[in-house]
């Protein structure tokens, strides 16, 4: 089997020193065999693994810190009455990080549909893994079996818009790439962008939220009618 620096010498030409250090240090923590994390997806900004233990699996999602769009990131936290002064490059990296981690914590403290969050170390967030073998299939993805399947899935989002907004939180960057679609049922992913919903931006991110979604659902089939009627209940 290959040494512990045989196997993180791989991930070199993806992340810093400073994040493999980290990533091993929660490997050790969690008890995850290096041989048992698998690349899901690369982002823009982030790359998602699974990881498994022998107590279970988990998404772990890693923001380079070379690649991120730092004046995005800046600007958006700006906007958040909750992250104050943060500057530097990497200071705004793991907040950015360490606020997808309290919205995650936030959701699903409320019973919104989300990946469990259990832990965050500077760029780094480790969550529940949704799915078994694979991620479950994001909405984009979805091939609903009947108009009720439709309708189920738009109200039950729907839903989940309004209970984070009992909590005064939006999600931001809600869209058929940002909503698994677990046996029918939606779960809310990637709470980057969320922030409180009594700011100036999270009313505009707001109304963007509901004109993805009802966009996505008009494009699958659903007349206006049918989503103006969930979305009215939000």
């Amino acid at each position: 089997m290959a040494s512990r620096r045989e196997k993180f010498k791989t991930w070199e030409n993806v992340f810093d020193r400073f994040t493999i250090d980290n990533i091993r240090k929660i490997c050790q923590q969690l008890n995850i065999p290096e041989d048992k994390i698998m690349p899901i997806s690369i982002g823009k900004e982030a790359n998602l693994f699974k990881a498994s233990s022998p107590e279970r699996d988990y998404a772990i999602k890693i923001y380079r810190l070379e690649a991120c769009d730092f004046n995005r990131m800046q600007d958006y936290l700006r906007g958040d009455y909750r992250f104050k002064g943060i500057k530097g490059k990497r200071q705004v990296i793991f907040s950015w990080s360490k606020r997808e981690f309290i919205n995650l914590r936030a959701a699903s403290a409320a019973g919104i549909a989300c990946p469990l969050p259990y832990l965050n170390k500077f760029n780094i967030i480790v969550m529940q893994f949704i799915g078994k073998e694979w991620p479950s299939p994001k909405l984009k993805d979805w091939h609903p079996k009947s108009k009720k399947a439709k309708i189920k899935m738009l109200s039950k989002t729907c839903s989940q818009i309004k209970a984070l907004k009992k909590i005064s939180l939006v999600h931001g960057d809600l869209s058929e790439y940002n909503i698994l679609a677990k046996d029918d049922e939606p779960y809310l992913i990637d709470f980057s962008q969320s922030m409180p919903a009594d700011t100036l931006l999270g009313k505009e991110l707001y109304l963007r939220d509901i004109k993805n979604i009802s966009r996505f659902f008009q494009g699958i089939g659903l007349k206006k009618e049918e989503i103006a009627k969930e979305v009215s209940n939000i």
